[in-house]
């Protein structure tokens, strides 16, 4: 992982009160597959508390600040071949 998703996983474990392995770290290849892995552990640890819409909005939050990427963009575009992660 380089810094760029090493800084998009604390992020969101932070935003989020959560841990995410680095073996699932290593798994996400786009921002759709960062929220499902961030709802499946919030649905857990904190029920009701976030809704799908909410996780996607703060994770978009996060990847445009650390990415400095443009404000839209798709949820299954890849962070390395579409937003430039690299």
């Amino acid at each position: 992982m380089g810094m760029e998703s090493v800084e998009i996983v604390m992020s969101v474990e932070e935003a989020f009160s959560i841990n995410i392995s680095d073996a699932e770290a290593e798994s996400i290849l786009t921002p759709c597959h960062l929220v499902e892995l961030v709802m499946a552990k919030v649905v857990q640890s904190q029920p009701g508390r976030w809704s799908r819409q909410q996780v996607a909005e703060k994770i978009q939050e996060i990847v445009i600040e650390v990415l400095a990427c443009e404000k839209e963009y798709r949820e299954d575009a890849e962070f390395v071949k579409d937003l430039g992660m690299g």
